[in-house]
């Protein structure tokens, strides 16, 4: 069933109002907290004035990364998935296929673009990690995880939003010798790989946790929350962590919490 998404004229004045130009899921600190300012309280009784529409995406369960200069979604469509760029009054800039997609249940695409300026970086349900021009679609760099790393696939396809600080972008193919990489996100090229436990990774996506004396990037893998020193790559601590049934949603800002009260202070587990 094709996926309609809306744009509605609230959600377009405040972009005019605060444009930027990085967008990634769940905001800027990836935790779902926005700062906007002036919000709606309320909708109005017959509900806000739909502005556009597009009906042809595709099915997948991704959203949307909208920045001053348009916005920018995912879809699949005969087993193909695809990244669409709009503007913001909702034409279609430009459409890039980018292979295979999950097909075999829950069917679609996964992951939501991060969009940095003129670039936008995307994973696939199949390891593959891409970064394309946002002005036209054109492939800037891509690196097959699976291949490149020895990534390894997860029940429902791999699911992952992609974590970047500054010009350093991370991934969890979750290969026995890359359960973690950092690649530079110019060029793609490796910065450094880490096995952690070698596990698989989870239906997760990474959070950038800054401490006084250095920064971490904690993730769900398999059957443990690991935390890796975000520079070296160095595991500098795991968490056994499993569920039944075997599904693991992110709920990473609350497993942070749930580990920093269970143990010692925080500082000391890194």
């Amino acid at each position: 069933m094709n996926r309609l998404f809306l744009t509605i004229a609230t959600a377009l004045y405040f972009i005019g109002l605060n444009a930027q130009d990085i967008s990634q899921w769940r905001g800027p600190n990836r935790d779902g907290i926005y700062n906007e300012t002036g919000l709606m309280k309320s909708w109005p009784d017959n509900g806000p004035k739909l502005i556009w529409h597009f009906d042809d995406l595709g099915e997948g369960h991704t959203s949307a990364a909208v920045t001053s200069e348009g916005v920018f979604t995912s879809g699949m469509k005969d087993g193909k998935g695809y990244i669409y760029a709009f503007d913001l009054k909702g034409n279609l800039k430009w459409k890039k296929e980018y292979g295979p997609e999950w097909t075999e249940s829950h069917f679609g695409v996964r992951s939501t673009p991060l969009v940095i300026k003129d670039k936008l970086y995307f994973l696939s349900s199949f390891g593959n990690l891409f970064c394309l021009s946002t002005k036209d679609g054109a492939t800037i760099w891509s690196v097959d995880t699976f291949k490149e790393y020895g990534g390894r696939n997860i029940t429902w396809g791999i699911t992952e939003n992609l974590l970047y600080d500054g010009s350093i972008l991370y991934c969890t193919p979750g290969g026995r010798n890359a359960a973690m990489i950092a690649v530079n996100r110019i060029t793609g090229k490796l910065i450094w790989k880490s096995n952690g436990n070698g596990e698989k990774s989870a239906y997760c996506s990474p959070l950038l946790i800054k401490l006084a004396g250095r920064k971490l990037i904690v993730t769900r893998m398999e059957n443990s929350i690991e935390g890796f020193d975000a520079a070296y790559g160095k595991m500098l601590w795991h968490y056994d962590f499993t569920t039944e049934p075997y599904v693991h949603p992110n709920r990473l800002t609350q497993m942070v919490s749930y580990i920093a009260l269970q143990d010692t202070a925080w500082e000391e587990l890194c």
